[in-house]
């Protein structure tokens, strides 16, 4: 089979797999009715080869059956689609939405932004210090049901879907997305620097997210006020920002981590334009979202041990998943005891997700790991590699609100250019990594020892041949 083929198989497959998750998840409650209707048609059925005044009373009920049900589930999928269909969202100005948080724990991330308006990241550094020293010794436990998304949020989720697609196709309005629903972790409980409950996590649908956390740009327009269709689930009645105790919406987690190999570079994945967030720019070594079958893995692992679950291991099993994926760093290059949960932050045009995030030294030099290719599900998404000397990341400790100019030179290097790249882009998890790694490594300075001299730029200079 020739790999054009191959390729238009996937895609097919691809494209009924993501028809089949939108439509199980809009129109899964017709599930009874079509039972129903199969149990009066199988009755029908049996009374056309067996035949008896009892059989033929019960096809009568059967057909009875299948014609109520289904009536009653074309009734039921009509009045879902009336409900979206008639509802209109257009998106808000960006400044707008920006200016719905207050400046309590708020940092304007001068590096990341979209339309020339940077991003914003709220964060409790004393959270971070409490990660940094006892991860650890913080409990997590799973909750025995999944989130359920609220009723208002999901009545309009086709319409929300379609919107999210037609920024990137506005000459299809109507066109449904191509995403795979897929199975995350959802923190339901805030940590705090001085942690003594456990911390709650539920499972929770990427479909879930689409249509919750995703929809902060996003007002109905008929709506009396100017203000986002998930405002309630959001905020509280004095415009804070809920807790995630409190909070409506999915808040899946989002992990990134950052690797230093034993040349003293801390490694970057460039990505490709198919990633629906930091599309075509630099990402962390490893970065997505925690999946829910991480969150399994590591609670069987501990109940086998006859355990409680942490935070640290829990976290550090998604980092190592994503860096393996995204930079094709195996388990065993990754140092015995290096790996640190630096930091946490809410991404707050992103509805407030939580966001963690870690660092790791690896036992490998940066030329071994840039020659590696991505894997055939992850090539459309990783493209490149990027890599700064660490020496960079010590300088720029305390630098949260501050424009980070030593590191995009270090990463434009990599194209040949010597200039500051004003559109070099930089997304909000990446760069809380980045900060939260430098303020680490910055007050724990053994963390960096022995690493190799990464001044010379012969050194450079071959790692951008070898890329």
């Amino acid at each position: 089979m020739n790999t054009t083929l191959q390729q238009r198989i996937a895609s097919f497959s691809g494209t009924i797999r993501a028809r089949a998750g939108y439509l199980w998840y809009i129109y899964r409650d017709l599930w009874l009715f079509v039972s129903m209707a199969l149990v009066g048609f199988v009755t029908i059925v049996l009374g056309y080869f067996w035949h008896g005044a009892s059989v033929g009373f019960a096809s009568l009920i059967g057909l009875a059956v299948a014609i109520v049900s289904a009536f009653s589930a074309l009734l039921y999928r009509r009045n879902i689609k009336k409900k979206w269909t008639n509802v209109q969202l257009q998106r808000r100005d960006v400044v707008d939405v920006m200016q719905d948080f207050g400046e309590a724990g708020v940092i304007e991330l001068q590096d990341a932004g979209k339309y020339g308006v940077s991003e914003l990241l709220w964060r409790d550094p004393s959270i971070d210090e409490t990660l940094q020293q006892g991860a650890g010794q913080i409990e997590v436990v799973v909750a025995d049901e999944a989130y359920a998304l609220p009723g208002d949020l999901r009545s309009i989720a086709p319409r929300a879907f379609r919107s999210l697609a037609n920024q990137s196709s506005p000459d299809t309005p109507d066109r449904l997305p191509r995403w795979f629903n897929g199975k995350l972790t959802r923190l339901a409980s805030d940590p705090s620097a001085f942690q003594a409950e456990p911390l709650k996590l539920e499972s929770v649908r990427f479909f879930d997210g689409q249509a919750s956390n995703e929809q902060l740009p996003w007002c109905r327009t008929d709506a009396t006020e100017d203000r986002s269709v998930i405002h309630q689930h959001l905020f509280d009645n004095d415009g804070d920002v809920l807790n995630l105790a409190s909070s409506g919406l999915a808040n899946m987690v989002g992990i990134s981590v950052l690797a230093i190999t034993t040349d003293g570079y801390v490694l970057f994945v460039q990505q490709g334009a198919s990633n629906s967030v930091q599309s075509s720019g630099y990402a962390a070594s490893g970065s997505g979202s925690l999946d829910w079958s991480d969150t399994v893995a590591v609670h069987k692992r501990c109940q086998k041990r006859g355990e409680n679950m942490t935070l640290h291991e829990l976290l550090t099993a998604g980092m190592q998943r994503e860096m393996r994926e995204e930079s094709q760093v195996h388990r065993d290059e990754i140092v015995d005891e290096s790996q640190v949960v630096t930091g946490y932050s809410r991404w707050l045009s992103r509805g407030a997700k939580p966001e963690f995030s870690g660092l790791v030294k690896l036992n490998v030099a940066m030329a071994d790991v840039i020659e590696r290719a991505p894997g055939a599900d992850e090539a459309q998404y990783s493209v490149g590699r990027g890599w700064v000397p660490v020496d960079v990341l010590l300088a720029d400790a305390d630098t949260w609100g501050e424009r980070h100019d030593a590191l995009r030179q270090s990463l434009a290097r990599h194209h040949r250019d010597t200039s500051i790249p004003e559109d070099l882009v930089l997304g909000v998890s990446t760069m809380a990594a980045w900060c939260a790694a430098a303020d680490f490594v910055a007050a724990n300075r053994w963390y960096v020892e022995g690493l190799g001299d990464v001044e010379d730029d012969t050194s450079d200079d071959a790692l951008n041949e070898a890329s």
